[in-house]
């Protein structure tokens, strides 16, 4: 490991002409910029890139083990304009290159602090991405440095094709937020999501004492793979009881639009109404429920397709 730094000290703080550390895997990473303090503690300012030609040595020798599935062999490049202080790190003009995969875009995480969480913002565009490479590579970078997981934040995302837990999404756009005053889904489509095609937009208000609001669905499945294999990884038995139902449910066609409003609980105005039905049967199943004070919900099964 070689380090090289040319800085310069004064009364408010310290210049960073030029930094560069050379690590194994031939990796160079060179930072510019200014350290200085702020009203809430230190803060630096300034640009930084990572260049890795064999990114697996490099986190061997980060996390002081050797796991050859965590990245791929190809080359890293990373960087981006940075701004870390005490209570939030931000990247502007964020770009990763990491074998096929290249993601462009700004990050920005604040640190929950007194009665304020933990909050992400988020805007980025690939046309491939990988994300457990990306948060393999990220773990390895940040060491043990702890997050905790955002409550609130804003979310913007453009990907041709994604893999997310090894799942794979086609032309998936996002663009959610979520803050104290409630959570906004602007828009939330996915051409194909192992055979699904997914849908969805709505806001639920949470500024007054009970959450009111409404969001609606739309789901077309030719297969149910990818919802499967996603409802697996999170609730395994569920995911296992909708495993042996999909053949029977698919292809399928769903409509769902649910209202949340406490204030109207048992009238016409709070309700959830869902529409599905299998593509090729002539039956259509549909429900309508009352919404409860607190909560709508709704359960949707369609119908068997009739005998040929």
């Amino acid at each position: 490991m070689r380090f090289a730094a040319d800085v310069k000290a004064d009364g408010d703080g310290v210049e960073i002409k030029g930094l560069e550390l050379r690590a194994p895997g031939m990796t160079q990473l060179r930072l510019s910029g200014r350290l200085g303090a702020t009203s809430t503690g230190a803060q630096f300012v300034g640009s930084t890139r990572l260049e890795a030609n064999d990114p697996r040595a490099l986190v061997a020798w980060l996390t002081e083990r050797s796991d050859e599935q965590l990245v791929s062999a190809g080359s890293l490049r990373l960087g981006g304009d940075l701004t870390v202080g005490s209570d939030a790190i931000t990247i502007d003009r964020f770009k990763l290159d990491l074998d096929r995969m290249t993601v462009a875009g700004r990050l920005s995480y604040s640190w929950a602090r007194d009665e304020r969480p933990a909050r992400l913002e988020a805007v980025l565009s690939a046309p491939e991405i990988d994300f457990d490479r990306v948060h393999a590579v990220a773990k390895a970078v940040l060491g043990e440095t702890t997050f905790d997981w955002p409550r609130e934040g804003a979310l913007s995302l453009k990907i041709a094709r994604a893999l997310v837990a090894g799942i794979e999404a086609k032309q998936a756009e996002i663009e959610m937020r979520s803050d104290a005053n409630g959570f906004e889904i602007a828009r939330l489509a996915i051409a194909d999501f192992g055979g699904a095609t997914l849908a969805a937009k709505g806001r639920i208000d949470a500024k007054a004492q009970s959450p009111h609001g409404a969001v609606t669905l739309d789901v077309d499945a030719r297969a149910l793979d990818g919802i499967v294999a996603l409802v697996e990884k999170i609730a395994p038995e569920a995911g296992g009881q909708l495993r042996r139902s999909a053949a029977r449910l698919t292809p399928l066609t769903l409509r769902a639009a649910v209202s949340l409003d406490p204030a109207a609980a048992g009238s016409a105005a709070a309700r959830s109404r869902s529409t599905a039905a299998p593509a090729r049967s002539a039956s259509r199943c549909k429900a309508t429920q009352p919404a409860r004070a607190t909560r709508s919900s709704s359960t949707i099964s369609p119908r068997s397709r009739p005998p040929r």
